[in-house]
């Protein structure tokens, strides 16, 4: 027979050695990262609406730089003193949409989702994926949008468009790169535009995405899996 001290010393020294697996699996465990130390260069805001039972996101077109004529979401450079992306992406969200939808958002709603794109480099661009209420009106902020007597001052965006979500997802998801350049260039896909001229019809174009929201969205619109933030509504890639 075993003695009975023997048993308890070899469950002594297996509960031991559970606690030490423990203890070095919780060191190892990496710390889920804060926004505001993403070492982020700018952020923005996709805004999205339901209609008629699809979920749509809006984009606006480029008015200048290098990517003039390609179409983004709202968001750009931070400015001195920002130290959170949302404070940025506010802002750049109100410049670029004229203040018309302040009423229509909240990135601190709980179903707004944040994507952190990190570069080589290490510095990062941060997308709030944003639903705005069942009060939006896409053809009214349409109207609004294009009255250069109102906004004539305004002028980094220039028209608006509407895209299917599910095609939007679609279309980054498979996108490839330039074999010359590496970047994704010429992704193009139909879009509703607005048409100012036609009282604010919408009409089916061709438009092409922006370069870095390409960039920005497609692992996560490939279902890739992120490394989930202190605010877990955060990915970071």
């Amino acid at each position: 027979m075993i003695p009975r001290r023997f048993i308890q010393f070899i469950l002594f020294i297996g509960a031991l050695g559970i606690l030490q697996g423990s203890a070095s699996a919780a060191q190892v465990a990496p710390k889920a990262p804060a926004l505001k130390d993403s070492n982020f260069q700018g952020a923005g805001v996709l805004p999205t609406y339901d209609f008629k039972g699809e979920t749509y996101v809006i984009l606006a077109r480029e008015n200048g730089g290098n990517d003039q004529g390609t179409w983004d979401s709202f968001g750009g450079s931070k400015d001195q003193g920002e130290d959170h992306p949302q404070t940025t992406a506010t802002r750049e969200f109100d410049e670029e949409t004229k203040g018309l939808l302040e009423d229509f958002i909240d990135l601190d709603d709980k179903s707004t989702e944040i994507i952190v794109r990190t570069r080589h480099g290490g510095s990062s661009f941060v997308l709030y994926i944003a639903p705005l209420s069942s009060k939006f009106c896409m053809k009214t902020f349409g109207h609004k949008f294009h009255n250069k007597k109102t906004f004539g001052k305004y002028n980094e965006k220039d028209c608006l468009a509407a895209v299917k979500l599910s095609d939007f997802k679609k279309t980054i998801s498979t996108a490839q790169r330039d074999q010359k350049t590496h970047q994704f260039e010429h992704i193009a896909m139909t879009a509703r535009v607005y048409n100012p001229s036609n009282s604010g019809f919408f009409q089916n174009q061709t438009i092409t995405l922006r370069p870095p929201l390409v960039w920005s969205l497609q692992p996560y619109f490939q279902g890739k899996t992120g490394i989930q933030g202190k605010d877990t509504r955060a990915s970071f890639y």
